[in-house]
């Protein structure tokens, strides 16, 4: 308000909203998990969750996927598209020159229209669990920080109210594992810290023994 007149702003207000939990175990013999999880809003009304293994267990691990998800996260921040971003974080482990090499794995959900893109630079399979149903988003690019040029598997998909998507490091299970997905597809659970707690459960019974 300034001399008799009034200043308004509208905002359109974001239509969606995301809850996430996530649970992190260290290799037997480690007392830290290699593996890294960022999550939260981003510019543009949209929504990213990041989850990136480091090459190895412990504590180089960790270094190595933390810097790949900050780095992703603030890529995507800037508002550069998803390709542009994974280059440029293979680039930036590519100048240390020191076997540095993570796997990318994010998710960016737009708030206002539930459109969902996936990124992911050799990680592991992402499940969407609807209703009764199960949809898969796979990838067979590399990790980031291999080789000089990458590119990375990109997908879409219009997320629905009340989907779960589920996002599993290779020390949940691997590519023989067969226990995973009849075991979402019977949990009824809706509420991420205990999806979260389940299946690590479920994983460790199961004697998984990576991060």
């Amino acid at each position: 308000y300034s001399k008799g007149r009034f200043t308004i702003k509208l905002k359109e207000t974001e239509r969606f909203s995301v809850k996430c939990s996530y649970i992190s175990i260290p290799k037997k013999g480690e007392t830290k998990c290699g593996d890294c999880v960022l999550y939260g809003k981003i510019s543009g009304g949209k929504y990213i969750l990041i989850l990136s293994d480091g090459m190895g267990s412990g504590k180089k691990a960790a270094e190595q996927s933390l810097a790949a998800a900050e780095l992703c996260k603030q890529f995507s921040n800037a508002g550069f598209n998803k390709t542009t971003s994974v280059e440029m974080i293979n680039s930036a482990l590519m100048l240390k020159r020191n076997e540095t090499f993570a796997t990318i794995d994010a998710v960016i959900i737009d708030l206002f229209t539930a459109k969902t893109e996936f990124v992911k630079a050799g990680a592991n399979t992402t499940y969407i669990k609807t209703g009764n149903r199960i949809e898969k988003i796979t990838s067979d690019s590399l990790p980031v920080g291999i080789i000089d040029s990458i590119k990375p598997t990109t997908n879409e998909y219009h997320t629905k109210n009340e989907d779960i998507i589920i996002m599993i490091s290779d020390g949940v299970h691997n590519a023989t594992d067969d226990w995973f997905e009849p075991y979402i597809l019977n949990m009824h659970e809706d509420d991420p810290n205990m999806i979260a707690k389940l299946l690590t459960d479920e994983a460790e019974r199961q004697k998984k023994q990576d991060d």
